[in-house]
């Protein structure tokens, strides 16, 4: 005869004497994992990407006689791929170039003072700060088409609609060389260039497509700025360093030698937890978090040991002379820090 199972009746457990307890844990389980299940498969989640702190992004580089500035379309899907198309087609590259210049406001180019057309039609406005790239159009809302312009300062509430005017769509930012845009604007002559003069405009000699990378949030983004822009001083050698480091002391030293001109950021002279993020910031550009960090025309060449390396070998002069970075009779250590304000001036 089989053995009769005990506790099979006159228990309070649900399903043959298991505790109620132990139902519910389990029961809470299974919900718990059928919506995991929901979201993963009927919600568009984040993707690993987005919660990266640097993406590769893809940008247009214009060379002009100033120096590179790199755009970086996003936001405003239609306008970044009218911009796109127009830059494939190479309207851009003749009969095209920066032909308005209003210091502290902006510089805006296109083939206006070439009486050139789009081969692509007008584009509708979309929904600005320092360094935002914006569709330039006449008062016809609907005629944005070929003409762009660069804010030097914050225009968001000339920008913005109002009235019957639905505003200027910001599409895109300046992601590199923006001291070339400032001095771009501050040698041509104020206002818009008239059409008899457009010899006078600012040509793109070239417009590459580039993949770099580009922070994803507001204050890596400011410190992303801080990093270009000492990057695209007159100098073309930048050290990031810190005033308490031997090896940074000994590359000035080194550096000082050979008469270089060097522009030095001394990171710990920093607001506190900002040095942190520029070392970051440096390790996903240049694969390098220590400093000090050498940078000829925006480039590293290592620290400490790989700078006295290449002096030893006899290969720092010829490398810094072709950066035009010697100079006679002295050496100009220039100590760069920005403000906080410069600093954080897009996380407010």
């Amino acid at each position: 005869m089989l053995p009769h199972h005990r506790g099979g009746r006159g228990k309070s457990g649900l399903g043959g004497g298991i505790p109620r307890s132990t139902w519910i844990k389990y029961g809470a389980i299974g919900i718990f994992s059928l919506l995991c299940i929901k979201f993963l498969f009927f919600v568009d989640p984040l993707s690993v990407e987005d919660l990266l702190p640097f993406q590769n992004k893809t940008m247009y580089q214009f060379t002009t006689k100033f120096g590179t500035p790199r755009l970086f379309p996003k936001h405003a899907p239609l306008t970044v791929e009218h911009f796109e198309q127009l830059i494939s087609s190479g309207y851009y590259k003749e009969n095209a170039g920066i032909y308005r210049a209003e210091p502290g406001f902006v510089v805006q180019g296109g083939g206006f003072v070439h009486d050139k057309l789009s081969p692509l039609g007008n584009v509708q406005v979309e929904y600005s700060e320092e360094r935002m790239v914006v569709l330039a159009r006449n008062k016809d809302p609907l005629s944005g088409n070929t003409e762009f312009s660069i804010m030097l300062a914050d225009n968001s509430a000339i920008n913005a609609p109002q009235g019957t005017s639905p505003g200027y769509t910001a599409f895109g930012r300046v992601y590199s060389g923006y001291p070339t845009v400032v001095a771009i604007a501050n040698d041509m002559a104020e206002g818009y260039l008239a059409k008899k003069n457009k010899d006078q405009a600012v040509t793109f000699n070239s417009i590459d497509t580039v993949s770099q990378l580009a922070p994803t949030t507001a204050d890596l983004r400011a410190v992303s700025d801080a990093i270009h822009d000492a990057a695209a001083t007159r100098f073309s050698v930048v050290m990031f360093s810190k005033t308490s480091c031997p090896y940074c002391k000994e590359a000035k030293r080194t550096l000082k030698d050979i008469g270089a001109e060097v522009h030095v950021v001394e990171l710990d002279l920093l607001p506190p937890g900002t040095a942190s993020q520029f070392q970051d910031t440096l390790d996903a550009y240049t694969g390098r978090r220590t400093v000090p960090n050498i940078l000829l025309n925006g480039k590293s060449i290592g620290g400490g040991d790989e700078v006295e390396a290449l002096h030893d070998a006899g290969k720092l002069v010829p490398l810094v002379q072709a950066t035009g970075a010697m100079v006679k009779q002295k050496v100009i250590l220039e100590v760069h820090n920005p403000s906080l304000n410069d600093i954080w001036a897009e996380c407010g």
